[in-house]
């Protein structure tokens, strides 16, 4: 149950002395996604004047969108205030999921919604797991070169030559011979994926996603080093 803050709405549009807050700082300077003219007062639910005005107004621009009658009418305005209750209600579990996954809590959202963390865990805990598992990308997927990959690239390349060359760590032909054997070794590791993918019954449109190529070059190049199976006609 929110609290009850009465306020005066021309308190709220004023502009205190801008501040600073040490978890807002980004590297011991000010953060530009953090508005330092505002005071916080959002850590817990409360009703205000300024909340109450949001609301009127919320009601009364969907009356009169919504009814000829518009806002004066009591019905249309009932109506239209529920509907705004049940749409704010339904937000609740995505916006408890953007919450957690921005790094906060269960504690922090428990006191956002002035609720105890056991009933909230147990209120959106399944629709978060539910929800971050939804956003997780699955296979099959087209090859892309990014952070990830670069990142993996190097970190191979960099322990190849450590192991391979460790007086010439910082040789160009070191790295390119690790570049060249990653290559080969990648060519070799694909067939024996492709051979495990078909195994676990993947179709070659699937595969050919993956490779970034079409399914009948997929299937031309990978066909013979399809181990444990018969493969189908070439139609198939």
């Amino acid at each position: 149950m929110a609290t009850t803050r009465p306020q005066d709405l021309h308190a709220w549009s004023g502009r205190p002395e801008p501040h600073t807050d040490e978890d807002c700082l980004d590297d011991g300077g000010f953060d530009d996604a953090y508005n330092y003219w505002v005071e916080e007062r959002a850590e817990i639910p409360y009703t205000d004047a300024l909340s109450a005005w949001l609301v009127k107004d919320a009601v009364e621009t969907l009356a009169t969108v919504r009814s000829p009658w518009g806002p004066a009418d009591p019905r249309t305005a009932l109506s239209c205030l529920a509907s705004l209750v049940v749409e704010s209600e339904g937000g609740l579990d995505d916006a408890v999921y953007r919450a957690i996954e921005g790094g906060y809590g269960w504690d922090d959202v428990a006191m956002a919604l002035e609720e105890t963390t056991e009933a909230v865990q147990e209120r959106y805990g399944s629709y978060v797991v539910w929800r971050a598992t939804e956003d997780v990308a699955l296979p099959p997927a087209p090859p892309v070169a990014d952070q990830l990959s670069a990142h993996a690239l190097e970190g191979a390349v960099t322990s190849l030559v450590k192991q391979r060359f460790p007086l010439s760590l910082s040789d160009g032909t070191a790295v390119l011979n690790a570049l060249a054997s990653l290559v080969a070794q990648a060519h070799v590791g694909m067939a024996a994926a492709v051979a495990d993918a078909r195994d676990q019954h993947h179709s070659w449109e699937d595969i050919a996603i993956c490779l970034g190529v079409t399914p009948a070059t997929a299937r031309r190049r990978y066909a013979a080093n399809v181990r444990n199976r018969q493969e189908p006609p070439l139609d198939d």
